[in-house]
């Protein structure tokens, strides 16, 4: 994928003379929606409620006028929508729905209008650009009261006790019944061992004022539990420290929570259990020692849960999930008049699973990745939509305010098999990992630590049972071949080894290998600890056994995967170009080139050494290509065999290339 800055340039010189095209400035921004105002005053909420000047121009359209309007214009071009999403609410719904068209190498050299078309099915449209409808918009609308006379869903419905007792139902099928959704028994079932510390939740207490305690557990204390999935935000206001914890073991002030862990307890006196464990609360946060203890336990606290409560409307715990008007979708667009009253008219993807994850707002959070892999049962919670994901569903199931069908299924539980369908998901789930952030970059192998302990275990006696810092033996090389996915990679000193993705942050992807061969082998050295098989260190070698060259890194910038023979054959699927340099290799005729982890630096004519980890043989318009995927390395010092990491390569060629003898190496 070329960058965002290179598209808006390349798209301002191909459209640069036309006098009709719009003035990139910074008043575009400042056009508000007529509407209601916005209950959170946090900026990003602000921000949501305006729209550029071109979208602004959307209010002449009403949901009446869907039936014959033919053709609205949102922009003229797509670096203008581009510039405007991070101030725009339509634009940035609009990026959501085909930002990856816009950037497609066959596509982006064309200049398209971003419009509105019409739709089959009314209160819906067609976003159109290049010739083709690339997505959906729906008409919502703001308040309730309003949606009903003008036929249309509410932007933002309300969870009542109506969906909170379907949602039980179905946890209680799911785990007890005996019905559609469960293929358990009843006899089956034992309660999980509680975790350390939970949240007591008195039975006989109030439901809008329930009595909380935090709650020790004893030695093989059983009993059902929920768990809360949220977004942190800068910081929790409300968490246990070692000052307070005496005072919380004695009573949790249910008025004093902030709002998302209200709605926890909420929804976990709904489902009649009893005991709720949130990690703010259930984990000293001023406690060096406890968090030591507590965050190995966090996967099974997740995957040993009753149920895992996704909080994905919530920007973070001051916000609320069950009455959400926060999410940055819909947004809202024009004023309306209707036998009702005055409302206000909204534009938001349809709603569904996929634009639940796609929207979300813990989905950008690195731990979460974890809790919702694990959990074996989970209550997606999205501005008003429930959707049910547990083991004996295809994809989620929308419950009460029905959304509609998806055929998205659940990111979570992906069960990891042997060989290819092993190294192929734990790529996969990788890849989406590094796109998330963390509060503490120091939490990068932690937060995934139990992903890693749970896949582990199904490798059992395995060849390749081994794991360090990230990688697990059985996916060598595969896993060695990871580069930018877009932006800048950062290393990251003493975190991990240089061979490790997680020695950097920033997103980033693997080369696609799915049909290669290995030509190298690697083999992790003393990656086990005193008291397990998983550790994490930036002392652990790799020892390697592979044809190397030497190479050299020229001053010319390409776009790393856009060879012409076939891209395709580069990429993983949904992979991202990125910005690379010209690689010469010594001895070889061919097309070579190079992804530096550092991105762009003082790399003009730098040696490096390239070893070939696999190999494929490409055919094309009825010849036959040769590629080789590369290690790019850098000697510690001159005449070494120890290497560093500092990228990856490729090499094409008409004939096989002649790679020496292979030779015996090791990367720190």
């Amino acid at each position: 994928m070329i960058s965002t800055s290179r598209f808006k340039s390349f798209i301002r010189k191909i459209s640069s003379g036309n006098k009709n095209d719009e003035i990139l400035d910074a008043r575009d921004a400042k056009v508000p929606a007529q509407g209601l105002a916005p209950k959170n005053k946090c900026v990003a909420l602000k921000r949501n409620l305006a729209l550029c000047q071109s979208c602004s121009r959307i209010s002449s359209i009403t949901p009446e006028f869907t039936g014959i309007f033919e053709d609205h214009t949102l922009h003229l071009n797509a670096a203008a929508l581009l510039a405007r999403s991070n101030l725009c609410g339509l634009c940035r719904l609009v990026k959501c729905q085909i930002g990856g068209v816009m950037t497609r190498t066959d596509l982006n050299h064309l200049p398209s209008t971003i419009s509105l078309r019409k739709h089959q099915t009314p209160g819906k449209m067609w976003l159109h650009a290049y010739g083709l409808n690339l997505g959906e918009l729906q008409w919502f609308a703001h308040p309730n009261s309003v949606a009903a006379a003008l036929d249309r869903p509410p932007a933002y419905p309300k969870i009542t006790t109506r969906e909170l007792g379907l949602l039980r139902s179905c946890a209680e099928d799911c785990l007890l019944g005996e019905g559609k959704c469960s293929n358990l028994h009843v006899s089956n079932i034992e309660a999980p061992l509680l975790p350390h510390r939970v949240i007591e939740i008195d039975d006989a207490s109030s439901a809008n004022s329930p009595s909380l305690r935090l709650h020790d557990s004893v030695v093989d204390e059983r009993a059902f539990y929920t768990t809360l999935s949220h977004r942190w935000g800068k910081e929790v206001m409300f968490k246990t420290t070692k000052k307070n914890i005496k005072d919380f073991h004695t009573n949790l002030n249910f008025n004093t929570l902030p709002m998302s862990f209200k709605d926890a307890v909420t929804v976990t006196k709904a489902l009649g259990i009893q005991y709720l464990w949130i990690d703010a609360i259930c984990i000293i946060q001023d406690d060096h020692s406890d968090w030591i203890k507590q965050a190995p336990l966090m996967g099974k606290i997740y995957k040993n849960a009753y149920c895992t409560i996704a909080a994905h409307s919530a920007q973070d715990s001051l916000d609320g999930f069950l009455e959400s008007e926060t999410a940055p979708n819909p947004v809202r667009v024009a004023p309306c008049q209707s036998t009702a009253g005055p409302g206000t008219i909204c534009v938001g993807i349809p709603r569904s699973f996929k634009e639940t994850i796609d929207c979300s707002y813990i989905s950008q959070r690195g731990w979460v990745l974890q809790e919702l892999t694990l959990s074996q049962r989970i209550a997606h919670f999205s501005s008003g939509y429930i959707y049910w994901d547990c083991p004996h569903t295809n994809s989620p199931l929308s419950i009460g305010n029905t959304a509609e069908h998806s055929t998205q299924a659940s990111r979570a539980r992906k069960t990891p098999g042997t060989g290819a369908n092993f190294i192929e998901p734990w790529l996969d789930l990788v890849t989406n990992y590094s796109k998330c952030q963390l509060t503490y970059g120091k939490d990068k192998l932690v937060a995934i630590a139990g992903v890693a302990a749970e896949w582990h275990s199904h490798l059992k006696q395995a060849p390749g049972v081994r794991y360090h810092s990230g990688v697990f033996e059985c996916t060598l090389p595969q896993s060695l071949l990871w580069f930018s996915g877009g932006g800048s990679l950062k290393r990251v000193k003493r975190r991990a080894p240089s061979w490790s993705w997680a020695s950097v942050d920033g997103h980033l992807q693997f080369m696609n290998t799915r049909r290669a061969r290995a030509v190298a082998t690697f083999k992790l050295e003393n990656p086990v600890g005193k008291k397990g098989t998983l550790t994490n260190s930036s002392r652990c070698q790799l020892t390697g056994n592979a044809s190397i060259r030497k190479g050299l890194i020229i001053a010319g910038r390409v776009r790393f995967g856009a060879e012409e023979f076939s891209a395709e054959n580069f990429l993983r699927p949904d992979g991202n170009m990125t910005t690379g340099f010209q690689l010469e290799i010594h001895g070889h005729m061919g097309t070579a080139q190079a992804s530096i982890d550092g991105g762009s630096g003082p790399w003009k004519r730098t040696t490096v050494y390239c070893a070939r980890v696999c190999t494929i043989q490409l055919e094309w318009e009825e010849s036959v290509f040769h590629r080789d995927f590369l290690l790019i390395l850098k000697p510690l010092h001159p005449a070494s065999t120890s290497f560093k990491r500092i990228g990856v390569g490729s090499i094409y060629a008409a004939r096989c290339p002649q790679w020496p003898a292979a030779q015996d190496f090791v990367i720190v």
